[in-house]
């Protein structure tokens, strides 16, 4: 089962610079850990959701615009 999941994300992320891949993996964790991290006010915690929401949109160009889409 990794070694599927591993190798759908290598297939993904195909033909995209490791800089667009680390970032998109940064925000997406610094948005869940302001989001998990419950002591912090409302608004961090809506900056949280909007980088969640940041790094989803960019895992969805890496996915449309990867060169081998066929995954299964």
């Amino acid at each position: 089962m990794l070694e599927r999941l591993e190798s759908a994300d290598s297939r993904v992320w195909e033909g995209h610079t490791r800089v667009l891949e680390d970032a998109t993996h940064m925000l997406g964790g610094i948005g869940a850990g302001l989001l998990l991290y419950s002591v912090l006010p409302q608004k961090a915690r809506n900056i949280g959701v909007g980088l969640l929401g940041v790094s989803f949109l960019m895992h969805l160009y890496a996915f449309t615009t990867s060169r081998s889409r066929t995954f299964g």
